[in-house]
């Protein structure tokens, strides 16, 4: 086969092309590409895929744990002790910050690869003809040649020429910086024209704003457009959540108290007259206590865990059935307070059925007309469900029972019924050709397409009931037309409601002939009414029980809903949500209200009914404005900006390309549960990285008590430098690694309120339990440290029992930190092995520090007696009952009492 077959012509002249020279060029044709010839395309293209940058190098970073105001102070402790030539502490200080810097590595390497697996999971879809069949395939498999179907709210999977357009209009800003959508045509343009002109072109990662249009694909990969632009969609930038801000800052903060307290014990130091430099007795020199001040004050590793746990939590929710876009996320999860949803897909199962077809004179259980033949020629209501829809199935030459369809659930569920009954929607469409169409908007509330039919045009229209009785004058009763006048439509809207008040989705369906003049805007009227289609949505039955825990938790959650104000009051009542008529508010009347008057009474409403996409984003704001944490669910065009304003925007995985793009969070499964399990997940990410916080920062100011204690009393360092180091290592840092695989309280965590937007990670309690279990710890230590003084203890000796002792409290109160809300007695030990693994190896590595003798010359320790440990033990477990007394105080006992929703 020729070369030139294979490669696609020059770029820069596609929209001087007409449709027909496009696909010639293309060895292309109106019927797609053959399947063989697709998949050599695809060996000879490659992906349709621009190269993105991948995670960061190995060695950046390792670089990158040696940046940052902790390790600037290690740093200088370790060339100081170099300087002085106090080799011992100088290779201590080295170890740690090279052990630091391989921990930090490997877990932050290995966050990196759960974040670039997440991303890799966020894929499109798209639709092309092969072999004259529409079929759904992944973005990526799309090769020069294919023929894109491209609808409102889908990202444009390759550079194109369009080829059919009905009221097509794509937003190009990612490529030309504007905003407004551009209105897409068909016709070909001058050679030269800029970018933005060029109106008969889609380029790769534009979205399709409304309408719909085929184009051939001459463009893809590295190839289109965008991809010679790929620094525009290449993610370079660190993502960096608020809570890491905070903690960062932290972070600095305590390096910036480290400097001070150094100055301080300068000064102190030598007021009592301690040498600033002492060769011969370097321990006793000032400049040695502010070393040990610097080490003692910094928590290693707490910047790096906190990231593991957040990647951790991600992978979590993952496995719950959501994949989380932007990694704030994870943190904001445990603050929402508000679930905006729609019902449809995340309450229901999704499957839209039809339970009857309703006329003027009958009502007929869609049951009983497959089993009527004689009806079938009757129910005009099924052809025009069918023709006044774009819903397809991929491949038809396959049994009903294995068909899969493509198109919206409601449309499906109307193609699929007919051709249970026999009525096949190829046949319909080939005797009456569409010729035009206008899409449904959640504005106008219904969809219309006109027809060529026996030489003649009549026109299909399907939507809200109250809608298409506006638009229509007459109504057909057995086959004859009547004028559709006040007595009639009262019963049409008796009969409307009575079926809604079951929980039933409605849809309208008329149709009218006209002549051969006019569009189809213009005869969108005067039509003629045949009657309703009764659609059935099952409630998943799993959703009252997650109706009733997320009002446990504190959650309120709000149905917010196209459906009519009845439909949607049912089926609230029916998952739990006792909702009175004065808590139903419909689009129309949001309308009347003023943001202020919104914002007033929105507390008080529990169903949005008939809304439209723009009110979802006023709501969305008005419960922001009283403070509320809102999450908010959408799976259209139109929902992107109130999930970009919601504080947690979570997309369908059945929805639009740009709503999943604009998400932070998309449900692999749309189901509500899944909502109310990643909150649950999110709590617990942040219960996960308290508990870590409280577990470093106490013995890090437990330590600085200590240091600080002995300079105020002009004693000898009760730690070195090098035994601080050990215990924020070995004895702190691998049970807190060991934390972040901690699975959380599930039932306790949805039995509290939502946390607050604004509070921090140190919140009033956990402040007062830092310092509780600080002062207790330090109290004790100082106290036993000062009778040892006093006793003409050996200094080895005496630091080895406080340098043995706060190892063994590390090892021992980590498991009172595993949770706040319970007391160490009635929680297993056995619930986080690798925790149990951590401890073990903090035991025995500190036995060996004190017992072997080539540590013993590095940490100048001694051997302990059987009394010394019988005093270990006692004084650690002083500290235990002191730290499960006061968690009573501070968490258990205060969480007892009830909360409510907003």
């Amino acid at each position: 086969m020729r070369k030139t077959h294979d490669s696609p012509p020059a770029q820069s002249d596609w929209h001087s092309l007409t449709g027909a020279q496009a696909l010639h060029r293309l060895r292309s044709n109106e019927t797609g590409l053959s399947t063989p010839e697709a998949e050599r395309r695809s060996k000879h293209y490659g992906l349709n895929a621009i190269p993105r940058k991948s995670v960061n190098a190995d060695w950046v970073i390792l670089l990158a744990q040696f940046r940052g105001p902790v390790v600037a102070i290690l740093l200088f402790a370790m060339a100081l002790t170099a300087a002085l030539r106090q080799w011992v502490d100088f290779c201590i200080i080295a170890a740690v910050i090279a052990i630091n810097a391989l921990v930090g590595f490997i877990q932050e390497r290995k966050a990196n690869r759960a974040f670039e697996m997440l991303r890799e999971m966020v894929t499109f879809r798209a639709h092309v003809l092969r072999d004259g069949r529409e079929l759904e395939i992944p973005a990526e498999a799309v090769v020069p040649g294919d023929l894109m179907v491209i609808t409102a709210g889908n990202r444009v999977p390759a550079d194109g020429r369009l080829l059919s357009v009905h009221q097509c209009t794509v937003v190009e800003s990612s490529l030309t910086g504007e905003a407004a959508p551009v209105t897409k045509n068909t016709d070909p343009l001058a050679k030269g024209a800029a970018l933005a002109d060029r109106t008969n072109l889609v380029y790769q990662g534009t979205t399709v704003a409304s309408g719909h249009a085929t184009a051939v694909a001459y463009a893809t990969g590295s190839r289109t457009e965008l991809g010679q632009i790929a620094a525009l969609v290449q993610d370079t930038a660190e993502v960096v959540t608020p809570l890491q801000l905070k903690l960062r800052r932290l972070s600095r903060q305590l390096s910036e108290l480290v400097l001070v307290l150094a100055a301080i014990v300068l000064v102190i130091g030598l007021l009592h007259g301690r040498p600033l430099l002492s060769a011969g007795a370097w321990e006793n020199s000032t400049l040695y206590l502010a070393v040990a001040i610097a080490v003692s004050a910094i928590p290693e590793g707490m910047l790096v865990i906190v990231t593991v746990i957040l990647a951790l939590g991600m992978r979590a929710i993952l496995r719950k059935g959501a994949l989380v876009r932007q990694l704030s996320a994870t943190e904001t999860l445990g603050s929402t307070s508000i679930i905006c949803t729609d019902k449809t897909g995340t309450m229901t199962e999704g499957q839209m059925r039809i339970s009857h077809l309703i006329t003027p004179e009958r009502h007929i259980l869609f049951h009983d007309l497959m089993h009527d033949p004689q009806l079938v020629e009757r129910m005009l209501l099924l052809k025009i469900g069918v023709l006044c829809s774009n819903a397809s199935v991929e491949n038809p030459d396959d049994e009903l029972r294995h068909w899969r369809m493509i198109g919206d659930p409601t449309e499906t569920a109307l193609y699929k019924s007919a051709a249970e009954v026999g009525l096949s929607a190829v046949q319909l469409r080939h005797f009456e050709p569409r010729l035009d169409e206008i899409p449904f908007s959640p504005e106008a509330k219904y969809m219309a397409t006109l027809h060529r039919a026996d030489a003649k045009r009549i026109i299909y229209c399907k939507g809200a009931p109250e809608r298409l009785l506006e638009l229509s004058d007459e109504v057909e009763i057995e086959g004859k037309i009547r004028p559709l006048d006040a007595p009639e439509r009262r019963n049409l809207h008796a009969t409307f409601e009575k079926f809604s008040r079951q929980g039933l989705r409605l849809l309208g369906m008329a149709y009218r002939r006209i002549g051969e003049t006019g569009s189809l805007a213009e005869n969108l009227n005067h039509l003629i009414f045949v009657g309703f289609v009764a659609l059935k949505d099952p409630l998943r039955p799993e959703t009252s029980g997650a109706i009733a825990q997320t009002r446990k938790a504190g959650i309120r959650t709000i149905i917010i809903t196209g459906d009519h104000r009845l439909t949607a009051q049912a089926i609230a009542e029916e998952i739990g949500i006792p909702v009175k008529s004065s808590g139903i508010l419909e689009g129309a009347q949001l309308d009347q209200l003023t943001d202020g008057e919104l914002e007033r009474i929105v507390n008080k409403i529990d169903v949005y009914a008939r809304v439209t996409p723009k009110h979802k984003l006023r709501i969305v704001n008005a419960w922001q404005r009283r403070g509320e944490v809102v999450a908010m669910t959408g799976d259209g065009v139109n929902d992107a900006p109130a999930l970009k304003a919601a504080d947690i925007g979570i997309a369908l995985n059945s929805g639009t390309d740009i709503a999943k793009e604009t998400a932070d969070l998309v449900l692999l499964e749309n189901n509500f549960n899944t909502i109310v399990t990643v909150v649950k997940q999110g709590r617990i990410i942040f219960d996960n990285i308290r508990k870590a916080v409280l577990y470093l920062l106490s013995d890090s100011f437990t330590e600085v008590s200590l240091v600080c204690g002995a300079l105020l009393f002009n004693l000898p360092l009760p730690l070195l430098p090098a035994q601080i180091l050990w215990i924020n290592l070995i004895d702190d840092c691998l049970p807190a690694i060991a934390l972040t695989a901690e699975r959380g309280e599930e039932t306790e965590v949805m039995l509290e309120p939502p946390r607050r937007r604004s509070e921090s990670v140190i919140d009033f309690r956990l402040g007062l339990l830092i310092l509780i279990i600080c002062g207790t710890i330090s109290a004790l230590l100082f106290n036993v440290f000062l009778w040892l003084v006093r006793a003409s203890t050996n200094i080895d000796y005496l630091r080895t029992i406080i340098f043995t002792e706060l190892a063994v409290d590390s090892l021992l109160y980590v498991f009172s930190t595993r949770s706040l809300r319970h007391t160490l007695f009635t929680r297993a030990f056995t619930g986080n092995p690798y925790l149990l693994g951590a401890v073990g190896i903090g035991f025995s590595l500190q036995i060996l520090a004190v017992y072997e003798p080539h540590l013993q010359r590095v940490f100048r320790t001694v051997p302990l007696g059987a009394w010394d440990w019988l005093l270990i033990a006692g004084l650690a477990g002083t500290i235990i009952a002191v730290i499960e007394a006061s968690k009573y105080l501070v968490y258990i006992r205060p969480s007892k009492k009830p909360i409510s929703a907003p």
